[in-house]
């Protein structure tokens, strides 16, 4: 990002697409695309202050439909950022705090973007830029590489491939939970029984009356 020649404004976005995510489909598209690349300077571009707009950058590619809205749903997304150093966005002087780096960057992962930063040739005095580079990722020993040279770029792609595919691989599927028992019923008492009835007693006989003997004559 930069500002034209013609322009005064001294935050003017300047962006553009060397291919869009639609197309960019095989290596040997991305890599034609790539040596096709021409800096943003003033002979070809037109730009008289090329620059490095980190959280403008970030903000377009969230929004401009040859990028992320033209992503299919339901995949992982993944945003590499490489920059050489702090932005030099006015956003602070033009309270357009949205336009942090450190909050562009989480503005992506909010879009369930993953964001992995690459700065290269960091002056290792330079804190305030550093600082920055490392508040665009959520994991710094996994997200975040810094190199000397631009050499190493190879290396780094080599992991983040690595990286990118460890996160997109089917989750291992849970185990089959072991079912809860169902607590063991209370037996059902048993009724209590009726109290079985005494029988009527028999009626006692009467004794057998004796006869009275004749008297002896």
């Amino acid at each position: 990002s930069g500002r034209k020649w013609e322009d005064t404004f001294p935050n003017h976005r300047y962006e553009t697409v060397e291919i869009a995510l639609s197309e960019g489909t095989t290596e040997e598209a991305v890599n034609k695309a790539t040596n096709a690349m021409k800096w943003h300077h003033k002979g070809h571009h037109k730009l008289s202050d090329p620059m490095t707009f980190t959280g403008e950058g970030i903000d377009w590619v969230l929004r401009n439909k040859a990028m992320f809205p033209s992503a299919r749903e339901n995949i992982q997304k993944m945003l590499v950022i490489v920059t050489d150093g702090k932005s030099n966005s006015k956003w602070k002087d033009y309270d357009q705090a949205d336009y942090s780096p450190r909050k562009m960057a989480k503005k992506a992962r909010d879009k369930e973007i993953d964001v992995v930063a690459i700065g290269i040739q960091f002056p290792p005095a330079d804190e305030a830029a550093i600082k920055e580079l490392e508040s665009l990722v959520d994991d710094p020993e996994k997200k975040l590489f810094r190199l000397e040279e631009y050499a190493e770029l190879k290396k780094v792609v080599e992991k983040i491939t690595t990286y990118a595919c460890d996160t997109t691989r089917a989750p291992t599927p849970l185990p089959t939970p072991v079912p809860t028992p169902l607590p063991t019923p209370e037996p059902t008492p048993e009724p209590t029984p009726l109290p079985t009835a005494e029988p009527t007693p028999s009626p006692t006989p009467l004794p057998t009356a004796q006869p009275t003997p004749l008297p002896t004559p």
